[in-house]
């Protein structure tokens, strides 16, 4: 069983409201956690791989002009693991996906505003898979050296979310959750700002973590440390004493 290391808690709460509120979703962390657990080892493998810090190093170099670079993750015909060249756009929003790379499972970008995986993103990672099975992983690089994935984990869940909760697509941007969902979204950011005080980052991951597991998305959010290594995110919802409530996040480990 993963143990579960909590990394995040900000409210004030009885004893009592927390144990009788957080048993049961205490149970539903541990099973979040022992469901991706060979999806982890994958990814810390994976992260560990020469070809994850050359290509995080290009991403890097290239990231000076404030915009988004992405490169292509694959394996050559020897099963080792490569990557392309960087993909370069003058727009904040390019796409590195290129399925014809040889052996493409992943691609790697950054985010120069400093934000967890997008909607577009998750959206787009779900769209490619439907056709390309093999790649089921996209990591987004943020300015201050902060890396995601986001990795389908359930491709039948997956097709599920974006039948029932297709994208709104505005002419010029990247895709988005549809109205219910973005307002969900929306709704919660606001609260971890301005009600439990977390940044801007911390709670546009929070809020993304937390509508990925409430829609069961077949889509996993993990956080890349400094250890070089992935934990998935789990964020849960609680009820303190008097009734308010406040969010927790905790990562899974290996």
């Amino acid at each position: 069983m993963p143990r579960i290391q909590q990394i995040f808690f900000i409210a004030i709460f009885s004893l009592t409201a927390a144990i009788s509120s957080g048993q049961d979703s205490l149970f539903s962390v541990v099973n979040l956690c022992n469901r991706v657990q060979d999806v982890t080892v994958w990814l810390n493998v994976f992260s560990n791989d020469p070809a994850f810090a050359n290509a995080k190093n290009a991403i890097e170099k290239a990231a000076i002009d404030k915009n988004e670079h992405g490169v292509m993750f694959g394996r050559d015909a020897s099963g080792k693991m490569i990557h392309s060249g960087i993909v370069s756009e003058k727009t904040r929003n390019a796409s590195s996906v290129n399925i014809n790379f040889p052996g493409a499972f992943a691609d790697m970008h950054n985010h120069p505003g400093n934000t967890a995986p997008s909607a577009g993103d998750i959206y787009n990672l779900i769209k490619v898979n439907r056709h390309h099975s093999a790649f089921d992983t996209r990591c987004a690089m943020l300015a201050n050296g902060t890396i995601y994935a986001i990795v389908i984990t359930d491709r039948q869940k997956a097709d599920s979310f974006i039948s029932k909760y297709p994208p709104e697509q505005t002419a010029g941007y990247s895709p988005r959750f549809p109205e219910k969902l973005f307002s969900e979204f929306a709704e919660i950011k606001s609260y971890l700002i301005n009600i439990q005080e977390m940044d801007r980052m911390k709670a546009d991951e929070i809020a993304t973590a937390f509508i990925l597991d409430k829609y069961n998305c077949g889509v996993d959010l993990f956080l890349y440390d400094g250890s070089k290594r992935f934990s998935r995110v789990v964020v849960r919802e609680m009820i303190s004493g008097n009734g308010n409530r406040f969010y927790q996040m905790e990562l899974c480990a290996e």
